[in-house]
């Protein structure tokens, strides 16, 4: 496979570069808790691998609370997941390895 094929590398981030999934749980938590709704882990567990529209729905059907839409609610944990991400996100073995390889290459990362 020739090297000069390709333009671009784009990387999932979780579970290839660092484990966001403990972030997220955290980042829902936080927020639900924010309008009132009170979420556990294992909550957080039922949901995992949603969409983050998918996810606030899910509770508001589930635990319906009044407030901020489920648009701004999605919004706030997003925003707090970046903020977990920057502050505590720890590459996974072998990911810096990985952008590093690219980067040697010229090829933009995503």
């Amino acid at each position: 496979m020739g090297e000069d094929r390709y333009t671009a590398v784009i990387f999932d981030l979780d579970g290839l570069l660092i484990d966001s999934e403990p972030l997220w749980r955290r980042a829902e938590i936080e927020e639900f808790a924010g309008v009132g709704v009170s979420l556990t882990q294992a909550d957080c567990m039922r949901t995992t691998g949603l969409r983050i529209d998918a996810v606030v729905a899910f509770w508001q059907r589930e635990r319906p609370w009044v407030g901020a839409t489920p648009g701004e609610l999605a919004e706030r944990i997003v925003t707090r997941v970046i903020e977990l991400v920057r502050a505590e996100g720890e590459l996974l073995p072998g990911a810096r390895e990985a952008l590093d390889f690219f980067a040697a290459r010229g090829l933009p990362r995503g």
